[in-house]
């Protein structure tokens, strides 16, 4: 198991990485009847057969009021709904069974039928990565997503891998990220699949340091009472191996039919712009416009 950090988008990023199955961990949706800090949230079962805890991160969306309160579908432990939800709502469920995750718009009658292995399923947030690629579902949903903010992000490679992964954020030294920087990050990351969590003053990442619950990140307004974690549990001693890593900017595609047109407009070779703009084709391979384009300026140049 690893604890990467690094710095991306002005914004200092923790990402626990690990493989459930390699490395004989369990990761289980946990809650209690009451909200309480990520901290103090135990799995009663796990706790008494022997199996100690490993790290914790906050997970699904809640009513702020004092009992534990989850919005939308919460099925817990193969076989408890402590909540549901309707299909086509804001939420997208991230299933886990048998060491992997789905994610899909669902309620709880699907789920012996879908999913009759899955040991849990929690309504969480938009997606941010979709077999492989950037892939934000319901994003307009949240009107927050596209406003810098502390994050909470869940994902997981093609081999198995999941990562948890959380963001300082509203400081004037980090300013959180956007749904499309939540993203890049995640695809930095290697994910197949990834797709956010409750947000804001809620993020929160937690690792078992010589026994001690310890915070990974810096939180928002302290540690805040939350009604459900995605906590790991293993009977294994896990040793959490922390690696500081440097992001890796996504490349920026240069659209060269733009900079062409761009180029013969501001320099007064051409005055429709609009019109030369029509006659390129739109899915032209851009290095062959681009070559196109330079002709095109050369000639006029020479007969201007």
């Amino acid at each position: 198991m690893k604890l990467y950090t690094f710095r991306a988008y002005d914004t200092d990023i923790y990402a626990l990485e690990y493989n459930p199955i390699k490395e004989k961990i369990i990761v289980s949706s946990v809650g209690s009847y009451n909200r309480i800090p990520l901290t103090k949230i135990k799995h009663p079962w796990y706790e008494k057969n022997g199996y100690k805890p490993v790290a914790s991160s906050n997970g699904m969306y809640f009513s702020f009021i004092n009992k534990s309160d989850t919005v939308g579908l919460d099925y817990r432990d193969s076989g408890f709904v402590f909540g549901d939800t309707v299909k086509n709502d804001r939420f997208n469920e991230l299933i886990y069974q048998d060491g992997e995750f789905i994610i899909d718009d669902i309620v709880a009658s699907d789920i012996k039928v879908k999913y009759p292995k899955a040991s849990w399923v929690s309504s969480l947030g938009y997606t941010l990565v979709i077999n492989g690629k950037k892939d934000i579902r319901k994003g307009d949903k949240f009107d927050h997503s596209n406003h810098p903010q502390p994050r909470t992000m869940i994902g997981q490679k093609k081999d198995g891998t999941i990562l948890q992964v959380v963001t300082d954020g509203r400081t004037k030294d980090d300013k959180g990220l956007t749904c499309d920087q939540q993203a890049e990050i995640m695809l930095f990351l290697d994910c197949e699949l990834a797709i956010n969590a409750d947000g804001g003053g809620s993020v929160e990442l937690v690792i078992n340091e010589n026994g001690v619950m310890t915070i990974v990140n810096n939180l928002v307004g302290g540690e805040r009472p939350i009604p459900q974690a995605i906590m790991l549990y293993s009977k294994e001693d896990i040793v959490i191996e922390k690696v500081s890593i440097n992001f890796v900017y996504p490349t920026v595609a240069v659209n060269y039919k733009l900079v062409g047109l761009n180029y013969l407009r501001d320099n007064g070779f051409i005055n429709d712009y609009d019109l030369w703009a029509k006659k390129l084709d739109e899915e032209a391979q851009n290095w062959l416009v681009f070559e196109l384009l330079k002709r095109i300026h050369e000639d006029l140049k020479n007969n201007k």
